[in-house]
């Protein structure tokens, strides 16, 4: 497959599944909706604390070179529309350049980009384990628990595939439970999406 075959690839991919989260939204809305005000607050503190010890002491850091893999390919992604030699999955280079396009091309970015992902994790934990039967409270545990992971907090502070492969297994895992209660055909098609790019990011996640 070509350079530019996989960066149209992974593009439709994601576009896709922009798509279905738009096209489903009737389908989930009411299941957020339906968690109790008092719950919410709690799952708000919790997506806001990756931010507060990303900015307190947790400063940016690089651990490996694959970030700057992922940096330049997302640059080549703008530049010359395609991944190059990335030899890795190109899906979170993709989202790197989706950020570089929206504020420019900069290190910071990819960084910043994987901490909203580690928050959205936090989410995505809270729903899976709704989804999947438990109760709120033992699910509000555990995306507390998943919260303070310390693993969970170094890779989030880093421009690694980690946590952007993290958030889509996680949301995939989720929508895949939440189609156990609703079977519907956008429920299907949606968390088979959020599969298919959780693998487009790091090809181990199959």
């Amino acid at each position: 497959i070509s350079a530019y075959s996989r960066i149209i690839l992974i593009a439709f991919s994601f576009f896709v599944l922009m798509f279905l989260l738009w096209k489903s939204r009737q389908q989930i809305a009411p299941e957020f909706m339906a968690v109790p005000a008092k719950y919410r607050w709690v799952l708000l503190v919790l997506t806001l604390l990756p931010f507060i010890f990303y900015f307190a002491s947790m400063p940016p850091k690089h651990v490996s070179d694959d970030e700057a893999y992922y940096q330049v390919a997302a640059k080549n992604i703008l530049t010359m529309g395609h991944l190059g030699d990335l030899p890795k999955g190109g899906g979170w280079a993709f989202l790197i350049s989706l950020g570089y396009l929206l504020t420019g091309i900069n290190g910071v970015v990819s960084l910043q980009i994987s901490q909203l992902l580690g928050a959205g994790s936090i989410v995505g934990i809270f729903f899976l384990a709704t989804w999947a039967g438990l109760s709120l409270r033992t699910a509000l545990i555990g995306a507390a628990l998943f919260t303070f992971i310390p693993a969970r907090i170094f890779w989030a502070a880093t421009a690694e595939s980690h946590t952007a492969a993290i958030f889509f297994v996680i949301w995939a895992t989720a929508f895949s439970f939440l189609l156990c209660r609703k079977i519907e055909k956008d429920i299907f098609i949606l968390a088979v999406t959020f599969w298919v790019f959780a693998v487009l990011i790091r090809f181990e996640t199959i």
